[in-house]
């Protein structure tokens, strides 16, 4: 694909549950436990990330830090909306930081 593609035809952009290790992920449950026993739906203390991916091989191009699902969503509108607008070399600029 050419620089000036859509950005849309080169990335997709997904939500996907944080990757951590098995102490994080132990913690992670506990919290999730201890929220239910506390009236809330264990949602609060899952954490999610924006993947990038490129649609061609699936490799992973960005991934955002985690946080909860809910801004997850949100800064995925932010990367749709921009895969969406923007040319292949607009978004690897200005949403994957490469000149």
């Amino acid at each position: 694909m050419s620089q000036t593609s859509p950005a849309r035809d080169v990335y997709e952009a997904a939500v996907e549950g944080a990757q951590a290790g098995p102490l994080r992920r132990a913690a992670a449950w506990l919290a999730g436990a201890v929220e239910v026993v506390f009236g809330s739906d264990g949602t609060l203390s899952r954490k999610a990330e924006v993947v990038v991916r490129r649609r061609g091989d699936g490799a992973e191009v960005h991934r955002n830090g985690a946080v909860s699902f809910e801004e997850a969503e949100y800064e995925l509108a932010g990367f749709k909306a921009d895969l969406d607008s923007m040319t292949q070399e607009q978004f690897e600029r200005e949403r994957l930081g490469r000149r």
